[in-house]
């Protein structure tokens, strides 16, 4: 039998994420979203494994994903009310550079 295919998807309790669980599920795949809160009630996914934490600190990026492998990630994180420019840039620009400094280190397929 075939490996399921291994799918994190950064920001995966927002819109965009929320329809690419939906869709990964639905091609058979093994599904984790992570973000810094938990899905409202009408998103949340019974088959998807949630993680939660600030992809701007490259030390909770470290201690949330340890020991976990991946072949696919998709990075939808992001801070939504872009009012806050700090906030905005840190877990836009930061966040992004994290999660690739992360897995330029793993064997992953795609990111």
């Amino acid at each position: 039998m075939k490996n399921k295919i291994k799918i994190l998807i950064v920001g995966g309790t927002g819109f965009l994420g929320f329809h690419t669980c939906l869709e990964a599920l639905k091609q058979g795949w093994d599904v984790t979203s992570i973000s810094t809160k938990k899905p409202k009630k009408i998103r949340f996914i019974k088959k998807v494994n949630y993680l939660f934490c600030d992809i701007s600190k490259k030390s909770q990026i470290v201690k949330t994903l340890r020991d976990l492998k991946y072949d696919i990630v998709i990075n939808f994180g992001g801070y939504v009310d872009h009012k806050d420019k700090k906030k905005t840039y840190e877990s836009h620009y930061e966040g992004c550079r994290n999660l690739a400094n992360y897995f330029l280190k793993k064997k992953i397929k795609s990111f």
